[in-house]
């Protein structure tokens, strides 16, 4: 019998054998995970067989894992390497107000002026004499509650429109005597012809962006500002009545600022609550879990020029159905910083820190809780016109609120638990597998024990196999550490789980891997003393499945 009659379907055996899943494995203080782990389809062209009892081995894991692998499906974790490779988790979360330019509307502004002729200057036009009649007005700028200096704006539009009942032509100049565009002021130069009907009608418009506008040259030092006319009347044969006259109705459309000196009001600006998922704690179910230290630090940024009153209503850890753990002596009132006049609008910051020497911020997170609750207020000039405000329209605050935990502490029979769907292809005559073997190669270079044991779920939900004979199999255990505290050399250990083909046949019935695995720091007789944890420790897996065929002559 010639061999390549064995070996298509040798091939189509080896093939099916096809395991696809996710596998879960705890570590430390934080989860390592392994990701897609896919055999190679095996390629049995040219492979000579001696017998009829042949074996085949297919790696299927092969990787090292190190901290970088912690926090990677996490969407606001990552991981803090210092100078000397220590590691911190880090999470973070932050909020922002609205700016400035969200929370302040100016509203639009109208203004009629009405020049009605006296019998002097009506009989004056009528005998050749051109009139030119000046005006001057300080009108009051509508701004609600907010007392405006001085603006520059970026967009707005000033319109200028006049209908007449005196029969004759002329021009009109609408001065907007304090607002200047490069030195220039603001002026809507209309001309105006009689044309043999009344009212006479025109208008000009024209764009208000670049513009600085002082409203502070009245009386009451704000929200006031000067419009002057000056109107021009061309002498004419037609028919001029004393009470004939001109309305001017003159408007500020769309007006938007860039920058705006004066006072904005009381404004509460942010009650917000938020929270920060700490994925640390994510699966971990029972244990304990110490870390020394735990930092919590508030990074304030703001880019108002006014008083700021500011506080923590909420700060506390939440586990759902464990409860709250109120974190003491939040930053009350939250530090900020105010920019100078002379940098309007660029955020200044400052910052606080609460940790172990001020709150009880290690023992909340020794709670393992799952989230980070937080809420905040801050209020604009609280106490009133105690200063004059200066803003630009992107001026906000913001908040970042991190969490720090440096992998510094202990872990005691910390069990976590997770599950993953998997898929396994056997082959159709499953008579041909003699044993199958799962052998576990792995290098441990943390200072962590872990023992783990892994359960078989079929579509039902129950539990029809487990790879290792003990609850809790001590899968690896801890490094060597030093003196320093770090770790001198790695342990190493193979482990060969051995399915029989009765137990192999059932993998047909595989739909999820439930993993539960049980960390704990080095064990010292009993005891479990704080180790640090560093970026260049590494955890070698190697896993691969052998398998014996028993071949039946007359089935191939």
């Amino acid at each position: 019998m010639k061999n390549d009659k064995f070996s298509p379907k040798l091939h189509k055996i080896l093939k099916n054998m096809n395991l696809k899943s996710n596998l879960f494995i705890p570590v430390s203080l934080i989860i390592l995970f392994f990701s897609s782990c896919t055999p190679e389809e095996l390629n049995t062209s040219g492979f000579v067989i001696d017998d009829l009892s042949p074996e085949y081995a297919v790696p299927i894991v092969n990787s090292d894992l190190t901290l970088d692998n912690i926090v990677s499906n996490s969407e606001n974790g990552y991981i803090r390497k210092y100078n000397d490779g220590f590691v911190s988790l880090m999470y973070r979360g932050s909020m922002s107000s609205q700016t400035a330019e969200e929370l302040i509307k100016i509203n639009n502004q109208n203004y009629i002026k009405t020049i009605t002729l006296n019998s002097t200057q009506a009989n004056a036009l009528m005998n050749g004499q051109q009139q030119v009649i000046d005006l001057q007005t300080i009108q009051a700028f509508d701004a609600g509650s907010i007392e405006i200096d001085s603006i520059w704006l970026k967009a707005g539009t000033f319109a200028s429109q006049i209908t007449s009942t005196i029969k004759t032509g002329g021009s009109l100049k609408v001065i907007i005597a304090d607002a200047k565009k490069n030195g220039n002021t603001l002026i809507a130069d209309i001309p105006f012809t009689y044309n043999g009907s009344i009212p006479v009608n025109e208008a000009k418009y024209l764009p208000l962006v670049g513009h600085h506008w002082d409203m502070s040259t009245g009386i009451q030092g704000y929200n006031e500002i000067r419009i002057n006319y000056t109107l021009v009347l061309n002498p004419t044969t037609e028919t001029i009545n004393a009470g004939d006259e001109m309305q001017i109705s003159t408007s500020f459309q769309g007006i938007n600022f860039s920058r705006l000196y004066g006072y904005i009001g009381k404004i509460d600006l942010l009650d917000i609550r938020d929270t920060i998922d700490l994925s640390i704690f994510d699966n971990s179910k029972t244990g304990q879990f110490s870390i020394d230290d735990a930092i919590i630090k508030i990074k304030s940024g703001n880019s108002f020029g006014a008083e700021i009153s500011s506080g923590f209503t909420k700060l506390e850890g939440y586990t759902k159905g464990a409860g709250n753990y109120n974190i003491t002596n939040p930053p009350n009132p939250m530090p900020f910083n105010m920019p100078t006049i002379n940098n309007i609008g660029i955020m200044a910051y400052d910052s606080a820190q609460i940790d172990k020497s001020n709150s009880n911020v290690p023992q909340v997170i020794n709670q393992k809780p799952k989230q980070l609750i937080y809420q905040a207020f801050i209020k604009l000039n609280p106490n009133g016109k105690t200063m004059r405000n200066y803003i630009a329209d992107k001026s906000k605050i913001k908040l970042d609120i991190e969490i720090e935990l440096p992998l510094y502490g202990t872990v005691k029979n910390l069990v976590m638990e997770s599950e993953s769907e998997a898929e396994l292809e056997m082959p159709e005559n499953d008579d041909f597998i003699e044993n199958l073997m799962i052998r576990f190669i792995a290098k441990n270079g943390f200072p962590i024990d872990l023992s783990t044991q892994v359960y078989l779920v079929d579509s039902f939900n129950v539990v029809f196999d487990s790879l290792f004979t003990d609850l809790s199999y001590k899968f690896l255990e801890s490094a060597q550490v030093g003196v320093d505290g770090k770790v001198s050399a790695p342990t190493s250990k193979t482990t060969d789980i051995m399915l029989t083909n009765e137990r192999a046949k059932r993998l047909g019935r595989l739909k999820n891997i439930r993993i539960r695995a049980e960390v704990a720091t080095l064990n010292n007789g009993g005891l479990y003393p704080s180790v640090k944890l560093y970026a260049n420790y590494v955890l070698g897996i190697k896993i691969g499945i052998k398998t014996k065929l028993n071949i039946k002559l007359k089935e191939l």
